[in-house]
């Protein structure tokens, strides 16, 4: 990949090395219910846009031989090398508890990466690892914290806000009868609707407050915006302050009743709404240029509703790489077309069964293509993967995503799509 093109490489220095990593428990205070099955899964994320400069942070159990054929040969997904990637040792495995896990990780990180060059998701705060950091640890937790959305975005797309509790304990304490309804209850610091409760009935508050009971963290209770599309706006901030900041893409997200996030829907037809261009513009104009006076740079998207009289609300910055940056760096690099809806899924069976029923969809560029995977991982027969089911008109999202389940991949998405009368 040319570095002319759209990738990290572009927005960071040379020999940074990126970690799309989420600390287990709550490590950072950051509030993760993903399991180390998909931690790996999510980590490889970054080797489909890396670029030429920039390594990626990879575990170990992932880099197998047989995987990254499957992905550059069969597939034909231009993963980038092996020694563009800082692989973990293949001992730090899913079977370990949160907290011997993040031990081992910090360790390696330790051992494998030279002081300045990491770039780390949602970082780790410990002392001893603060001189690996590119960027204030602090600084990326801060903007990462949904609690601090108030100091960079135009009080007139805040959603108004009914309370703020310092932690799951004094959440616990709230009197309920007292909560607005409907609200959103959110832990301020969390990804993917892990922290995220819409609450309708004063019993979904009761489950919050059990649910959140032990949370560390912020929690903050929200006004529900109704009939709201759920936009994130994959953005850039280049490491050289004389290089323009830019919007590389824009998705829908397709959430679950809880908020939880499922997947996104990328389609053209969405980018020239009045609406879409006045949020670029708020995030242009407002809030990059104050991330970047603070010192922070790099990737990251911005989570926005938008309800039917065109009011939008910013709602979440993810000062990180996002589930969606990949797909909109290789739609921008036209690697991919621009319409898809992204997933996460499995697939149980042989690497012969992968190859006869998924692989013959899923070359890039074949005319036959019906999926799009960026990442793939195996484990005792199950495959794991973040791809997007393709579409060229609305009517074959649904007949794509019903043969997707027909040659055996599991998604809920796929379920909500097949369904439903969903139109992306």
């Amino acid at each position: 990949m040319s570095d002319t093109q759209t990738s990290l490489s572009k927005y960071f220095p040379d020999k940074t090395v990126y970690y799309y990593g989420y600390p287990s428990g709550q490590d950072s205070k950051f509030y993760n219910q993903c399991p180390p099955s998909v931690e790996e899964l999510v980590a490889m994320r970054p080797t489909v846009c890396a670029g030429s400069g920039v390594k990626v942070v990879c575990l170990g159990s992932t880099i197998r031989e047989d995987i990254l054929r499957l992905l550059r040969d069969e597939i034909g997904q231009p993963v980038t090398s092996e020694d563009r990637m800082v692989i973990l040792p293949k001992e730090i495995g899913i079977d370990l508890d949160a907290n011997e896990r993040n031990k081992r990780i910090k360790n390696a990180l330790k051992l494998q990466i030279s002081p300045g060059e990491l770039v780390m998701a949602q970082p780790y705060i410990d002392k001893e690892l603060t001189n690996l950091y590119q960027i204030d640890p602090n600084l990326t937790i801060y903007l990462n914290d949904k609690k601090n959305i108030p100091d960079l975005a135009p009080e007139a797309n805040i959603i108004p806000q009914y309370g703020s509790y310092a932690n799951g304990a004094e959440f616990s304490n709230m009197e309920t009868e007292k909560c607005p309804l409907p609200c959103v209850i959110k832990v301020s610091s969390s990804s993917a609707g892990d922290g995220v409760r819409i609450c309708k009935k004063t019993e979904d508050i009761e489950k919050a407050k059990f649910d959140f009971r032990t949370i560390e963290g912020n929690i903050i209770v929200q006004k529900y915006i109704k009939q709201a599309k759920d936009i994130a706006v994959d953005f850039a901030i280049p490491h050289d302050p004389n290089s323009p900041m830019e919007i590389i893409g824009l998705s829908e997200q397709i959430t679950g009743e809880n908020g939880d996030y499922l997947g996104g829907s990328f389609c053209k037809k969405d980018e020239n709404k009045s609406v879409i261009r006045k949020i670029h513009k708020t995030i242009l104009e407002k809030i990059l240029p104050k991330m970047q006076k603070m010192g922070w740079y790099g990737v990251g998207a911005i989570d926005v509703l938008v309800d039917n009289n065109e009011d939008f609300y910013f709602i979440d910055f993810n000062c990180r790489m996002a589930a969606t940056t990949p797909y909109s760096m290789q739609i921008k690099n036209e690697v991919v077309t621009p319409s898809l809806i992204t997933f996460t899924g499995t697939f149980k069976g042989t690497e012969a069964d992968f190859k006869r029923d998924i692989t013959k969809i899923a070359r890039i560029g074949d005319p036959s293509q019906k999926i799009h995977i960026i990442t793939l991982t195996e484990r005792e027969g199950i495959y794991r993967l973040n791809a997007g089911v393709l579409f060229d008109q609305p009517e074959s999202i649904k007949a794509n995503s019903e043969e997707l389940m027909r040659r055996g991949i599991r998604a809920e998405v796929l379920k909500v799509i097949s369904s439903s009368h969903f139109v992306p």
